[in-house]
C-alpha cells in the first residue's frame, strides 16, 4: 500500500467514525423530536428550538462530569471504555466491504465476535454484584443478549445461501439491480428481516435501566451506558439495512443508503412512540422465543427455497 491509499483509509475511517456519531445524535433527536409530537408538549417540532441541541448539551455535560463520578477500578474502567469502542469498530468492519480495501470474508466472523463481546459486557456491566441475585441475572442477561445476537448470525446465513458467498462485499453486489431487497425475494427470507428488525427493535424499545443494575456505575456512568447502547442501535440498523435492503455496492446503493438508515431509525422512534417501552428481561425474552424462532424458521425455508429454485 502507498502513502496514498493509507491516507485515502484514514480519511474513509474519520469519515465512518462521524457517521456514527451523527447517526447517535440523530437517533437520540428523533426520539425527543417524535415524543413531543405524540405527547403533545414542548419539544423540537412543538416550539422548543432549544430543546433541539438539549442532547448535545446534556452529552457535553456528561462527558465533562465524568471523571469524578466514575468509581471503578480501573480493569473496570478499561472495560468501559473498550465497549463504547465496539460500535466503532462494529461500523468500521461493516462499511469496510464497500471501500476501497475491503476485508474478504474475514469481516462476519469479526461483526459476529464484536456483537457477542458487546453482549457479555453489557450483562456484566448491568449486573456487577456479589449478591446471589444479581449473578443469576446476569447469568440469564447473558444467554438473552447471546440468543439476540444469533438472530442476526442466522439472518446473515439466510442471506448468504441466496448468494452462495459468506462475504458482505458479495450481498451487497448482489443488490446491485435496484430496487432488488434481498427481504423481499423470498419468503424465507422475509421472515429473517422481519425477526432480525424485530430483535433490534425490542433491544432499542428496552425500558430505562432499572434500580437493580445501578450497583456499579454512577449517574455518567449509567448515561455512557445509555449512549453507547444507542450507538448499537444504530449500528445494528445499519447492518439491517445493509444485508436486507439493497446494499451498498452501486453509487445509487450508497447515496440511499444514508436515507435509508434514516428512514429505518424514523420507524423506529414511531414505533416506540407507539407502544409502551417494556422491561428489560421481557424484551429478551421476546427476542429469544419469538424472533429467534422466526429467523431458524425463515433459514429453513431459504434452504428449502435455494434447494428447489437455485
Amino acid at each position: 500500500m502507498n502513502a496514498l491509499s493509507v491516507l485515502l483509509s484514514t480519511l474513509l475511517g474519520l469519515l465512518v467514525l462521524l457517521f456514527l456519531f451523527v447517526g447517535t445524535f440523530f437517533l437520540l433527536f428523533l426520539e425527543r423530536f417524535v415524543h413531543a409530537r405524540i405527547e403533545h408538549r414542548e419539544g423540537p417540532g412543538r416550539g422548543g428550538k432549544v430543546d433541539a441541541f438539549q442532547v448535545w448539551k446534556d452529552y457535553r455535560k456528561t462527558l465533562a462530569k465524568e471523571k469524578g463520578a466514575l468509581s471503578l477500578s480501573m480493569r473496570l474502567r478499561a472495560a468501559t471504555y473498550a465497549w463504547r469502542l465496539l460500535p466503532a469498530a462494529f461500523l468500521l468492519i461493516l462499511l469496510a466491504s464497500i471501500l476501497p480495501s475491503a476485508l474478504s470474508e474475514a469481516e462476519i466472523p469479526a461483526l459476529l465476535a464484536l456483537t457477542l463481546l458487546a453482549a457479555v459486557l453489557e450483562a456484566a456491566f448491568l449486573h456487577i454484584s456479589n449478591e446471589e441475585r444479581e449473578r443469576f441475572q446476569w447469568r440469564k442477561q447473558l444467554i438473552l443478549r447471546l440468543l439476540g445476537a444469533s438472530v442476526l448470525a442466522f439472518g446473515f446465513l439466510s442471506v448468504s445461501l441466496r448468494t452462495g458467498s459468506l462475504s458482505l462485499a458479495a450481498i451487497s453486489d448482489a443488490q446491485n439491480a435496484f430496487p432488488y431487497l434481498a427481504i423481499v425475494s423470498s419468503p424465507g427470507l422475509l421472515l429473517c428481516g422481519m425477526a432480525a428488525f424485530g430483535a433490534i427493535y425490542l433491544y432499542s424499545g428496552e425500558g430505562p435501566i432499572h434500580e437493580e443494575g445501578e450497583l456499579s456505575l454512577g449517574r455518567s456512568g449509567q448515561y455512557f451506558v445509555f449512549f453507547v447502547r444507542k450507538m448499537w442501535v444504530f449500528c445494528l440498523v445499519c447492518f439491517w439495512v445493509f444485508v436486507f435492503f439493497g446494499g451498498a455496492s452501486s453509487l445509487v446503493a450508497k447515496l440511499l443508503f444514508p436515507v435509508k438508515v434514516g428512514g429505518a431509525l424514523f420507524v423506529f422512534t414511531l414505533l416506540q412512540g407507539s407502544f409502551p417501552r417494556v422491561r428489560a428481561a421481557d424484551a429478551g425474552e421476546l427476542s429469544a422465543r419469538w424472533m429467534f424462532r422466526m429467523c431458524v424458521l425463515g433459514l429453513f425455508l431459504e434452504a428449502i427455497w435455494v434447494g428447489v429454485f437455485a
